[in-house]
């Protein structure tokens, strides 16, 4: 699989110019301001972004707050002028992994995707494109879409968060909590217990092929045979 990467910067020759160094290797996603960026993370959800500091419409901060208040996992590499080390600092609670000084070192930038790569890998939180739950169903995430022979099943926004999330880690245990947070948090909703055992039963009936296991009084996990 290629990784996607989103690169958020206002300056078009920079933009062309990082666009054409990476997108040999990888999947990239390319905005000139943060606004657009956070759509295209949404829509799309790069494992890595690049984002210059400041740009218009919605800043380089503004952009990571809301990313970090979605996604705690992807890699975030900052590309900063020297008199913006001050703005900067104040990025230091959002979980940044590296920060570049422009001009941008094209060598140094790809050894921190490489690293960054390498950090998603040892923690296992990489969502691949395409995920075989079963022969006949395909989780595409690029497309949040669940296919079964290549057509799509109806599912509710609601679900699809549901079994997105699951698959983030096939075969590992999530809270009830970590679930609900990710399904009606988002969405600046009330969720329970209740309401996610009734979306979990209809999601078993509505999928046939789908292993949703309940650890009783700790979580809920997908079981996939990874091996095939």
């Amino acid at each position: 699989m290629k990784y996607r990467i989103l690169i958020a910067e206002d300056e078009l020759i920079s933009l062309e110019m990082l666009s054409e160094i990476l997108k040999e290797d990888y999947n990239v996603l390319t905005a000139e301001n943060g606004k657009k960026a956070f759509e295209l993370y949404k829509k799309f959800n790069p494992h890595i972004i690049i984002s210059d500091l400041n740009m218009p419409i919605m800043n380089g901060i503004e952009l990571i707050k809301k990313i970090r208040q979605l996604d705690q996992n992807s890699k975030i590499i900052i590309t900063t002028c020297k008199d913006d080390i001050e703005t900067l600092l104040q990025a230091t609670e959002l979980k940044l992994f590296k920060y570049l000084v422009k001009p941008i070192d094209f060598t140094a930038l790809k050894n921190i995707i490489e690293e960054s790569i390498e950090e998603l890998n040892r923690f296992h939180t990489v969502e691949l494109d395409i995920i075989n739950i079963s022969p006949t169903l395909i989780w595409k995430t690029s497309e949040f879409e669940l296919f079964s022979n290549n057509k799509i099943i109806k599912m509710t926004p609601k679900e699809k968060r549901v079994l997105n999330f699951l698959l983030k880690k096939p075969n590992q245990v999530f809270t009830y909590n970590e679930i609900i947070y990710e399904v009606w948090e988002k969405n600046n909703e009330a969720g329970d217990r209740k309401s996610l055992k009734t979306m979990i039963t209809g999601l078993r009936k509505k999928l046939e092929g789908i292993e949703i296991n309940n650890v009783y009084g700790y979580g809920y996990k997908i079981v996939i045979d990874l091996n095939n």
